[in-house]
């Protein structure tokens, strides 16, 4: 997940990736999209291209926009 000019986007996975996924990003639990998920290698690589390029979305994947539930993912001891 990248906040990019002040919108959320993540990155698209491969078909068949999984589902109802949830994170612990920041102190938080944060739900992501269906199919979003990525092998660590293509995350390593997008680390990689993002600190050398200053910052800047990772062209090496395949990015969409996704909201935040304001209302939080249920289980997490924080909402």
């Amino acid at each position: 997940m990248i906040r990019y000019w002040q919108r959320l986007i993540a990155s698209v996975g491969s078909p068949g990736s999984r589902s109802g996924v949830a994170y612990h990003v920041a102190g938080h639990w944060t739900e992501f999209p269906d199919q979003s998920e990525v092998p660590v290698a293509r995350v390593r690589e997008a680390v990689k291209e993002f600190l050398r390029s200053g910052g800047n979305v990772p062209t090496c994947l395949t990015w969409k926009p996704f909201e935040i539930p304001s209302e939080g993912v249920e289980g997490d001891i924080w909402t």
